[in-house]
């Protein structure tokens, strides 16, 4: 998932792990772009959420293991599930839409790779060319869409 801050990117991954979807990280990822189907791998075993989202998500309470700045917990992703590895098959945006009713769309692949690039291509000093081909070469072989995350009722 990739979407500016605040759009409900953690919120929405915590949200769909342990029913049926994977958590390998909130901030950072790798992913391998060489295997069959690209495989994204964890680095850092821990995701941070708000106070309001673990309202959400009380069964969530148990993988809190610190506290952090600006008012956010710190979780242990292993806590959820052992999983390190797992196929991509999927990548989305998220933008917030107040007054709509949240949704999933799909995309186009472009859509989700402007999105994606800036972040990774900065995080690699040096190989930005690289990045973005790689980048690039994930996006091209899996399925895109935008979630449109509208008003909690």
């Amino acid at each position: 998932m990739v979407g500016r801050g605040g759009a409900g990117k953690s919120t929405t991954s915590f949200a769909c792990s342990g029913r049926g979807l994977r958590l390998l990280g909130d901030d950072y990822c790798i992913v391998d772009p060489t295997t069959p189907v690209p495989t994204v791998h964890a680095t850092y075993v821990l995701g941070m959420l708000d106070d309001n989202s673990l309202s959400m998500l009380p069964h969530l309470r148990s993988a809190v293991i610190a506290d952090a700045p600006k008012g956010k917990r710190v979780l242990a992703l292993d806590a959820l599930d052992d999983t390190l590895s797992a196929p991509v098959v999927a990548a989305c945006t998220v933008v917030r839409a107040p007054g709509e009713t949240t949704r999933l769309v799909p995309v186009s692949r472009m859509s989700v790779l402007r999105g994606l690039a800036p972040s990774t291509q900065v995080q690699i000093p040096g190989l930005a060319e690289e990045t973005f081909a790689a980048t690039s070469a994930v996006v091209r072989r899996i399925t895109t869409y935008e979630l449109r995350v509208g008003d909690l009722q």
